[in-house]
């Protein structure tokens, strides 16, 4: 996913992202912070976890704000 700082200055963001399985019971709800330059966008990769649990995901969700942190 990618994080855009609208800001002038250098910030930090907290990004939560749900991993749900094909049901739609959340797997694992990681939070991770990620710092972005001013006007700037940074790509993010948020681990699931283990392979067994990365296995029964099925899709996730993130939200399209990030406050920052």
């Amino acid at each position: 996913m990618k994080v855009t700082n609208p800001n002038k200055g250098l910030d930090t963001f907290e990004i939560t992202v749900r991993f749900l399985d094909a049901s739609g019971a959340v797997l694992a709800e990681p939070v991770t912070r990620e710092i972005v330059g001013g006007k700037k966008t940074e790509e993010v990769r948020v681990p699931v976890g283990d392979a067994g649990l990365a296995a029964r995901v099925d899709r996730c969700e993130v939200d399209a704000y990030a406050p920052a942190a």
